[in-house]
């Protein structure tokens, strides 16, 4: 029965133990970026950059089949040029949107890249940050 699934479930929910977490990402900062820009995971995981064209990001040290790996991107658009866009090589978005810059502004993605072939790369706009 349903009833009795659950109560199974909350049996082993209660046997895990709980463990804190603390995730220290390493920063790779790429400085004024455009066309196409190499991402090499090996050196950080945590990306800021500033666009100053159109930009699509490739990456490489991407994660083994049967992972994953989640990358940050902090992305500033160079407010003296023209409006920029960027694409992440071989992404799906969420819905199928497309990855809008705020113009002069900075937003923030987050990157999933599961490894195998061929990789899936998600990309999804971070809606709010919390400083």
């Amino acid at each position: 029965t349903q009833s009795g699934a659950l109560d199974e479930l909350a049996e082993r929910v209660s046997d895990v133990e709980q463990t804190s977490v603390s995730l220290a990402e390493t920063i790779q900062a790429l400085g004024n970026v455009s066309g196409s820009t190499e991402v090499d995971l090996g050196n950080g995981t945590f990306v800021i950059a500033t666009l100053t064209a159109d930009t699509t990001f490739t990456f490489a040290n991407t994660p083994e089949a049967g992972t994953a790996q989640a990358v940050t991107f902090v992305l500033t658009e160079n407010a003296g040029s023209p409006a920029a866009s960027i694409s992440f090589s071989e992404t799906e978005t969420e819905g199928g949107a497309a990855l809008e810059i705020t113009q002069g502004g900075k937003d923030w993605f987050v990157v999933v890249i599961e490894g195998g072939s061929p990789e899936t790369i998600t990309a999804t706009r971070v809606l709010a940050v919390v400083s």
